[in-house]
């Protein structure tokens, strides 16, 4: 049977449902202060993960490597 392994343990495919496949959630790739490079909103964040949601989103993929902040 197959399985996806997700932070919250490993669920059947069929459990999924809608997708944010490719998402940087957060991230610091800026260097002495450039803030273009720099994405920590945390309560902004909140709020767009939370109208994901409300639309029916269920999973977001974070692509974000620790390199990246």
């Amino acid at each position: 049977m197959s399985r996806i392994r997700t932070v919250r343990g490993d669920i059947d495919p069929e459990e999924i449902g809608i997708t944010l496949i490719h998402e940087h959630l957060f991230f610091d790739t800026g260097s002495k202060g450039d803030d273009d490079q720099r994405f920590m909103d945390f309560p902004g964040q909140l709020r767009e993960l939370g109208a994901f949601q409300s639309q029916g989103g269920s999973c977001v993929v974070d692509q974000t490597t620790i390199d990246m902040g």
